[in-house]
């Protein structure tokens, strides 16, 4: 018999627009809840039927969140870069990639 060797997978931050950094990790807990409130079985599942439930995986799993900072907030302060949130999102289930994760847009590229 073989024995299959978990690797741990790393915190993934990022900054919002207001500069604040944030750090992320995915765990069985947040899919369990995520797959109890939304009906969904499994993360390609959810972003299939709505990308956008994409930024509700990744406020999830906001580590130590700060009370004040809602879903809505965070739609807000994350920067609508679409390849950076794929990057998040394969780096959340471990499958890091070369590209460094987007920095925070400034407020001169925002508005």
């Amino acid at each position: 018999m073989s024995e299959i060797k978990l690797r741990a997978v790393d915190p993934v931050r990022i900054t919002l627009r207001d500069g604040t950094s944030v750090e992320l990790l995915l765990t069985f807990g947040i899919l369990r809840r995520l797959r109890d409130t939304t009906g969904v079985a499994s993360i390609s599942e959810m972003l299939q039927r709505d990308p956008l439930d994409s930024i509700r995986l990744i406020y999830e799993c906001i580590r130590n969140r700060p009370p004040e900072l809602t879903l809505e907030r965070f739609e807000e302060l994350l920067p609508t870069d679409f390849a950076g949130i794929s990057q998040i999102l394969a780096e959340l289930v471990g499958m890091p990639s070369e590209r460094p994760l987007p920095a925070a847009a400034t407020e001169s590229q925002t508005g």
